[in-house]
């Protein structure tokens, strides 16, 4: 879970509806003003069925949970908040960006069974994920805040776009130079820089 304008309210230790609450009365907002991101993938059908039905604008989206995590921690961005299951090392990204523009994050490690459905083949990976992680002295499925997922103010976050999307333009051909748009956040200075670069051949 990924928030910007109510960085402090969220605890994973408590249902979704409870931190949704929270979220609406910081934001001074009712349920049915907030606007949730989260990736339409099957694990997340009954929460997505859910939250409609409680009136929650819910943005779903194919694919891109870090994408929704930015949208969700940039200023002016009607996103409210990053609700899912997604991958550790896109969660690792999206925590970093969460830290650099001052916005708050939890998260939690589940197993693949879990994410991905209680089949023999997923167990079987479950077992391996725990063993792992109990060797790195993690445990699974305890909240992880963000001050354990990123411990330090001083990160940073690039991304350049391939193929245009509502962010950011894509890779342009011309005779003689590519054209790039990408986006770099400053965690020392809090900041979002935009830059268009000219790749001449």
């Amino acid at each position: 879970m990924s928030v910007k304008k109510a960085a402090g309210v969220i605890d994973l230790n408590h249902c979704l509806e409870y931190n949704l609450d929270a979220i609406a009365q910081t934001l001074n907002k009712s349920l049915s003003q907030l606007t949730l991101a989260i990736l339409d993938k099957p694990r997340h059908h009954d929460i997505i069925i859910d939250l409609r039905n409680r009136g929650i604008n819910v943005i779903t989206l194919p694919d891109g949970d870090v994408l929704a995590s930015l949208y969700a921690t940039m200023p002016n961005n009607p996103i409210d908040v990053m609700y899912g299951i997604g991958g550790a090392p896109e969660g690792v990204i999206s925590a970093a960006i969460a830290k650099a523009l001052g916005g708050d994050m939890q998260a939690r490690l589940i197993t693949r069974d879990i994410a991905k459905g209680n089949n023999a083949t997923n167990r079987e990976i479950a077992a391996q994920e725990i063993s792992r992680c109990h060797n790195m002295g993690t445990d699974v499925n305890i909240t992880l805040p963000l001050e354990i997922l990123v411990r330090h103010q001083d990160v940073m976050f690039a991304a350049t776009a391939i193929t245009a999307g509502d962010l950011l333009s894509g890779v342009t051909e011309q005779s003689d130079y590519l054209r790039t748009h990408s986006l770099v956040i400053n965690g020392s200075t809090h900041s979002l820089r935009y830059i268009e670069n000219y790749h001449l051949r």
